[in-house]
């Protein structure tokens, strides 16, 4: 009789651990999905979309003033056949002015341009990357 009273005593105690185990598991899941819900709510959800952030011509039209329309003006020459002074004029010609400013300085056909043979392409300048992306989505 004293076994099987040891025995229930035993068994007691260890049902009594996994009862103490199992709360603090739960303690422990609970506290997890307060700190999840924690992360999730302090994370910023962006306010504007990409295509609110798309550059204008008011954004490019210094850089076209500066680097292709001291040459490419209103009335075209001989030398430059396309006129750049006007945002109508720029959009027409866009896909033009993409491919030139991405040569390289040794091509003659390279806009704006080089100073010297060894330049790299304008697309790889601040300026021309601005005025790349601005003619890529027109």
């Amino acid at each position: 009789m004293s076994e099987i009273r040891q025995a229930i005593r035993v068994s007691t105690s260890v049902v009594s651990a996994l009862a103490v185990v199992a709360g603090l598991g739960g303690l422990m899941l609970s506290s997890c999905g307060k700190d999840d819900d924690k992360t999730t709510a302090a994370t910023p959800t962006p306010s504007v979309s990409p295509a609110a952030t798309a550059l204008t011509y008011a954004d490019v039209k210094s850089i076209i003033d500066a680097k292709c329309a001291t040459c490419h003006t209103a009335t075209p020459g001989t030398t430059y056949k396309i006129s750049l002074h006007t945002e109508a004029a720029v959009k027409t010609n866009a896909a033009e002015s993409l491919k030139r400013i991405a040569l390289a300085g040794s091509n003659s056909l390279a806009m704006p341009p080089p100073a010297a043979a060894t330049d790299p392409a304008y697309d790889t300048t601040t300026d021309g990357k601005k005025l790349k992306e601005y003619l890529s989505g027109l």
